[in-house]
C-alpha cells in the first residue's frame, strides 16, 4: 500500500539510504531509542501539567514508523536482488515481496534474525526520516551511467572496481551489462 499510495516518498527514502547509509543508520538509532523515550517522559510531564495526550500521540507515530521502515528497507533490498537476478525493471510490489519474504526466513534464524530485523527498522527509520528533507538529483546518477567502462576484462571485477568509482548508488540504477561478442571488422 505504501508504495502505491505515496511513490515519491519510497522513492526518496531508497535513495536516501543508498545515498547516505550512514546518516541512516545513526538517524535510525538514535529514533529507535530515543522517541519511545522522549514519548515516556513527555507523557509523565504531561500527566502533571495536561498534555497527556502528546507522549501517546508519539508513541503512536513511532508504531506506525517501524513497520514502514522495514518496507522501505524491504523494497531497497528487493530491489538489489532483483537486479542482481537480472530482473531491474520488476515493479516495485514484487521487489518488495521477494525482500519481506527473504527477511522472514532470516528473522527465522535465532541470533542473525534478530540482528536483521534490528538492521532493517535503524536503516529504514533513519531514511524515513530524511526522505522529506533530501532532493531528488536525477542528473547526479544519470551522469554517473555515462561512464561505465566495458565489460570485457571480467565483469565482477570490473562491476567491482565501478561500484568503488561512482558508488552504489548508480549501481542500482544501471542497467545490467549483457555479454556481447565484440564486433568482427
Amino acid at each position: 500500500m505504501l508504495v502505491l499510495l505515496f511513490p515519491n516518498f519510497v522513492q526518496r527514502s531508497t535513495e536516501a539510504l543508498v545515498q547516505a547509509p550512514w546518516v541512516s543508520l545513526g538517524l535510525g538509532f538514535s529514533l529507535l531509542v530515543g522517541v519511545p523515550v522522549a514519548a515516556v517522559l513527555l507523557f509523565v510531564a504531561g500527566l502533571l501539567v495536561g498534555g497527556w495526550w502528546l507522549g501517546l500521540l508519539a508513541l503512536a507515530l513511532y508504531f506506525l514508523m517501524l513497520p514502514i521502515g522495514c518496507a522501505i528497507v524491504g523494497l531497497f533490498v528487493g530491489r538489489l536482488v532483483m537486479q542482481r537476478a537480472g530482473r531491474p525493471g520488476v515493479a516495485s510490489g514484487w521487489s518488495l515481496l521477494v525482500s519481506l519474504a527473504l527477511l522472514g526466513v532470516v528473522s527465522l534464524v535465532p541470533i542473525a534474525g534478530g540482528i536483521a530485523i534490528l538492521a532493517a527498522l535503524t536503516f529504514g527509520l533513519g531514511a524515513g526520516t530524511l526522505a522529506p528533507s533530501a532532493p531528488r538529483d536525477e542528473s547526479r546518477a544519470d551522469s554517473k551511467l555515462s561512464g561505465r567502462s566495458d565489460w570485457s576484462v571480467h565483469p565482477y571485477l570490473d562491476e567491482l572496481r565501478w561500484i568503488t568509482q561512482y558508488g552504489l548508488d548508480a549501481m542500482i540504477r544501471a542497467p545490467v551489462p549483457t555479454a556481447s561478442p565484440s564486433p568482427v571488422p
